[in-house]
């Protein structure tokens, strides 16, 4: 029953939100290559694109953001910052303090 669920967490998981960091990469990477056309700023397709992909990524931005909140169990996120390093670190070190090594 539990694998079951696990399962359907996992499925529902990928397709809802799939991976943010590659969704990250991929919205960066295309705002690029927008920004660096030579017909960006004279093309309102362009630009209205820009403006929804920067929106995308501020959205997958505050997904991680949360992400990383919800995995450190940390209350200094609430503080606005997004260095997600800093949070990703304390995980990591909480992670160690809470095994069990021996009995």
């Amino acid at each position: 029953m539990l694998e079951q669920l696990a399962t359907l967490r996992r499925d529902w998981n990928k397709h809802d939100f799939g991976n943010l960091f590659r969704r990250k990469r991929e919205i960066c990477a295309r705002l690029e290559g927008i920004q660096k056309s030579p017909d960006f700023f004279h093309n309102k397709f362009l630009i209205k694109l820009e403006a929804t992909l920067r929106k995308d990524l501020d959205e997958v931005l505050n997904q991680i953001e949360t992400f990383w909140f919800q995995k450190s169990r940390t209350e200094a996120i609430w503080d606005g910052d997004r260095n997600t390093r800093f949070y990703h670190i304390s995980t990591i070190i909480r992670r160690k303090v809470n095994r069990i090594e021996a009995l």
